[in-house]
């Protein structure tokens, strides 16, 4: 198994944007499609956001499926309180992609 430390992957404590999401979901699938299991180590992270989940979480969930459990480990989202449900909703918003629409639609709605 091969460990993916997110603070240096990303050179930064605060994983807040959807470019570092991207960042690890491409380092991930890199890893994975070289016959890797993967470890995503959170613990050095001070920050998240539901969109950094969104695009490393939620695109890994969406291209293996639930292959997505045996080939993805992490650590340290005990860390804060809400990461573990940020990466909870991650996966469930791929499992339900009507839910994400509403959600969608929801936010537009505030804007118009």
């Amino acid at each position: 198994m091969t460990e993916i430390n997110i603070a240096e992957l990303i050179g930064t404590p605060n994983a807040i944007i959807q470019k570092f999401g991207l960042q690890v979901f491409d380092e991930t699938v890199a890893l994975i499609d070289s016959g890797n299991q993967v470890l995503l180590n959170f613990s050095d992270l001070k920050n998240t956001t539901t969109g950094f989940f969104h695009a490393c979480i939620g695109n890994l969930y969406k291209k293996y499926g639930e292959d997505f459990f045996q080939l993805v480990n992490v650590s340290g989202l005990h860390k804060k309180e809400d990461w573990k449900e940020k990466y909870d909703e991650a996966i469930n918003l791929v499992r339900n992609p009507d839910k994400a629409s509403e959600i969608d639609y929801a936010i537009a709605k505030l804007f118009e």
